[in-house]
């Protein structure tokens, strides 16, 4: 899938009960999508086998945001996903940071928070992790995991409990170390945004692209 102007989207995607999308034409078997505008993928949702999402990142607009949503979780407070992701395309400004994959109970609270930023020493791409405890404050990991350049398989699982909660990763398979000991025993998640869901990109410029979402107790 690629998002970009004029405002149309297509695609094959299977496992779709729903495809909704604010002032934008359903067509196929192409696929674009105005950035700034919302698509919602309801349960069971994933893009077909050998076709990529591609989120455009435009400054310019008023809300250059835009992401899939996957409303399948139901109360979870253990959950994980898969993906992948390649940022060749992508100008990540130094001073910016692009909120990628967050989780959501069902009050719209953020649960869980997948974040990308430039390193300002190496200006490597990373990938940060932020996890929210039942006192509403997030806890972030430090360091940051280095994102290489080309496709990266990135897997996270998180789990919400009283003092043993965690939140942790994989990059290409490689398990990393995360955050644990997570006071987070009232925490659920029930439905998760990925692509392009909020942050700061007013020097970002330039795609990601983003294929093979899975998600799962």
């Amino acid at each position: 899938m690629t998002v970009t102007s004029p405002p149309t989207i297509s695609g094959d995607f299977e496992g779709c009960n729903s495809v909704n999308a604010s002032s934008v034409q359903v067509v196929s078997p192409g696929a674009t999508l105005r950035a700034g505008t919302f698509i919602a993928l309801g349960n069971g949702f994933s893009v077909a086998s050998g076709a990529d999402f591609t989120a455009v990142i435009d400054p310019s607009l008023l809300s250059p945001f835009t992401w899939v949503q996957d409303d399948s979780p139901i109360a979870e407070n253990t959950y994980n996903a898969i993906f992948h992701l390649r940022l060749d395309a992508l100008s990540l400004a130094a001073s910016d940071e692009l909120e990628h994959f967050v989780g959501y109970s069902s009050n719209g609270d953020p649960q869980f928070r997948v974040v990308l930023r430039k390193n300002l020493t190496l200006m490597e791409n990373r990938l940060v992790i932020l996890a929210r405890e039942d006192g509403g404050s997030f806890v972030e990991h430090s360091p940051e995991f280095l994102l290489p350049a080309g496709n990266n398989r990135i897997e996270i699982a998180w789990r919400a409990g009283d003092g043993d909660g965690e939140f942790v990763v994989s990059i290409n398979s490689v398990p990393l170390s995360g955050l644990t000991g997570l006071n987070n025993g009232s925490s659920q998640i029930d439905f998760v945004r990925w692509g392009a869901v909020d942050g700061t990109v007013a020097s970002t410029t330039g795609t990601m692209a983003l294929d093979e979402f899975l998600s799962f107790r």
